[in-house]
């Protein structure tokens, strides 16, 4: 049996995409992550995005990251999925309803003479929590928690690029991972420019992280660090991201999505 898919990515952040609108998946979606998502070995990817339809949206979309856990949304393949519903006929508007674990989500695609030039996606609203301290190589970390569909930890330092970073990030991960939370580095190098570096749950760190971009607006817009009425440039591994934040924290990723390249796997 064979599967065909298309590969996707948008600020870096990579998955591997199946349409289920016609028919289910005719495979377990835990291990097919797991046996897609290695890189060098296999098709490489931050994951496995199914899209199935929905009773309540124009389409359904199920999150598996890299070691076949379930995720409950992600900014960056929202944008994905919300393209590939536009360019395939599907859903050939552009206001695009996605279903994902943590609520039905709106995608506004900017278009130009019919075709996508960017699209935002609507995050939710987000819920800013008290401080946690994490604990990893000697060293106490104070982290802002933040719950966005996801639940993420926010660090805020000096220098994301600082030494040790990487080391550190993974330790905290996996500390945290047993409690499904994501983990941030961010700097603020500008008025309403960050810097990210994220350690996602089953992913490790990956390029990009559309919710732990929205968390980190939120952890220093809490604190008021940056200006909500403004939108705030995220620059990440694989690029920069937008987000939209009002008062009321309700946070809007805009940014690109594009395809990779299509394929056929054996089962």
């Amino acid at each position: 049996m064979y599967l065909d898919f298309i590969k996707m990515q948008a600020c870096g952040n990579d998955y591997i995409y199946v349409d289920c609108l016609a028919s289910p998946l005719q495979a377990d979606a835990r291990e097919l992550a797991r046996k897609l998502a290695p890189r060098r070995r296999s098709v490489g990817s931050d994951g496995l995005v199914l899209i199935c339809p929905s009773e309540s949206a124009d389409a359904k979309m199920l999150i598996f990251n890299a070691d076949g856990s379930e995720a409950l949304t992600c900014g960056n393949a929202l944008r994905c999925v919300a393209r590939l519903l536009f360019e395939s006929g599907f859903a050939k508007k552009s206001r695009i309803k996605i279903e994902t674990a943590s609520g039905v989500r709106e995608v506004l695609l900017l278009l130009r003479d019919g075709k996508i030039e960017r699209l935002c996606a609507d995050m939710g609203v987000a819920s800013v929590g008290g401080m946690k301290i994490y604990e990893a190589r000697g060293e106490k970390h104070e982290a802002v928690r933040v719950t966005l569909g996801n639940d993420h930890a926010v660090i805020l330092v000096p220098d994301t690029e600082e030494e040790g970073i990487s080391k550190t990030g993974e330790l905290l991960r996996k500390n945290a991972e047993k409690d499904g939370i994501n983990v941030e580095f961010c700097s603020k190098i500008g008025e309403n420019t960050l810097k990210m570096r994220a350690f996602e749950r089953g992913s490790g760190e990956t390029l990009s992280c559309g919710s732990g971009a929205c968390a980190c607006v939120a952890a220093l817009a809490a604190r008021g660090l940056v200006n909500v009425r403004r939108p705030v440039r995220v620059i990440t591994g694989g690029g920069e991201l937008c987000v939209l934040c009002g008062q009321e924290l309700r946070m809007r990723l805009c940014g690109e999505a594009e395809t990779v390249f299509e394929g056929r796997v054996e089962l």
